[in-house]
């Protein structure tokens, strides 16, 4: 069952004529709730910072009612942690293209569109806390990406030389308390252009992964 905030988000969708400001008054005075308030009101805070924090807002997924609040602002950060979001659609990518640091961690995201390679400018993305077996792969073609926060996943392989390859600004990598396999951890532990940090497997049902 979707929560209570995912249907009145949506139902609060309207018909935009006198500018953004408008649009915020009309949903504000038809959802209810902390939540839902509490989305509206850093919607509205982002219009002037340029920085969106939806952190802790009980969302299972992204509402449409966001675009509409936000259609025009351009996003610097957008901060969606620690909510119960499964997948980051494309439309966010395509509207958003302008987000420098995006932060994905505590939810239960498992995989990222390809088109998340489309946002040029990205350069911290935090994909910690979620439930990704391996890096996406669209992450290889962020060229501005600096820092890659990773931890606390499911990652078994990762493909370090494409990262070296291909994110020519990486600076730091996390991958701590990820069950990396043998092969992974073994080109960790060569010399690299970019800092990492990786958890090495102690436990040997870890090192079984490989076999």
């Amino acid at each position: 069952m979707r929560p209570p905030i995912e249907e009145e988000i949506e139902a609060a969708e309207v018909e935009v004529d006198d500018g953004q400001q408008t649009a915020v008054m009309l949903v504000s005075t038809r959802l209810a709730g902390n939540a839902v308030i509490r989305v509206v009101n850093r919607c509205n805070e982002a219009q002037e910072s340029h920085n969106l924090d939806l952190s802790e807002c009980q969302l299972m997924q992204i509402p449409d009612a966001i675009y509409l609040l936000m259609q025009n602002t351009q996003l610097v950060t957008c901060d969606l942690s620690n909510n119960v979001i499964s997948k980051l659609p494309v439309k966010f990518t395509e509207r958003f293209p302008t987000i420098t640091e995006l932060n994905l961690s505590h939810n239960q995201i498992s995989k990222l569109p390809d088109q998340l390679s489309e946002m040029k400018n990205l350069k911290k993305l935090n994909i910690s806390y979620n439930s990704f077996v391996e890096l996406p792969e669209p992450i290889a073609h962020l060229g501005e990406l600096t820092t890659l926060i990773a931890n606390n996943n499911f990652i078994i392989d990762v493909n370090v030389r494409t990262l070296e390859s291909c994110l020519k600004h990486l600076k730091e990598v996390d991958l701590k308390d990820n069950p990396l396999n043998t092969s992974t951890v073994d080109a960790l532990e060569q010399e690299l252009p970019f800092r990492v940090m990786f958890t090495p497997p102690t436990d040997e049902d870890w090192r079984d992964l490989d076999n």
